[in-house]
């Protein structure tokens, strides 16, 4: 048996939620925004450009207020994380040629708990849905998919497109005709 194949005993039907403790940064001391909720419920404009495209990255990181947000010790008390937050709560700051920079900005306690609760609530619906759809697949020889992965699977149809580079020649070869063109549209002047 290949060393990337589940045994057979491990196989379920069951769906399982991420095993995390904080839902708002999925233990990682980032609060995420991948699913749109601090802008539907706190800062409209947050990761978005001038364009009003989402960009994520474009602003300072949301710190939780979790554990996975303060210094972690190792059990030889060896630093294994530093953190985002001091032993206060304060957000750490660093110090760069523009002077001391905070390493992000925080929402309170209550709202990264309200994101925490949510998504948390959400992930056991999901789990719920899933569930269903596998017990009645199980049974039945026609397979049926929830909306929101038949909404994915249709926009994977495209899938070539997406990672369809063009090749080096085609580029040098687009990059000499926009060069003669750049030599062609200059005039000499008189």
């Amino acid at each position: 048996m290949s060393i990337y194949k589940r045994k057979l005993t491990e196989k379920t039907l069951n769906f399982y939620p991420p095993d995390k403790e904080c839902f708002a940064c999925y233990d990682t001391g980032l609060v995420s925004n991948s699913d749109g909720l601090i802008n539907n419920l706190y800062w409209s404009k947050y990761d978005i450009d001038e364009n009003g495209k989402r960009f994520a990255g474009s602003d300072l990181s949301i710190i939780c207020h979790c554990k996975k947000s303060y210094q972690q010790l190792d059990d030889a008390q060896n630093v294994i994380n530093s953190g985002y937050r001091d032993s206060f709560g304060n957000i750490k700051t660093v110090q760069t040629i523009n002077g001391e920079q905070a390493l992000g900005i925080s929402l309170s306690k209550d709202q990264t708990r309200e994101i925490h609760n949510q998504r948390k609530q959400k992930w056991k619906e999901t789990v719920e849905t899933m569930n269903k759809y596998r017990i009645k697949n199980n049974k039945n020889k026609t397979k049926e998919l929830p909306y929101f992965i038949e909404t994915v699977k249709e926009n994977l149809n495209n899938i070539e497109s997406l990672f369809s580079f063009p090749t080096e020649k085609a580029t040098v070869d687009s990059m000499k005709s926009n060069k003669s063109d750049n030599l062609s549209s200059k005039k000499p002047a008189l």
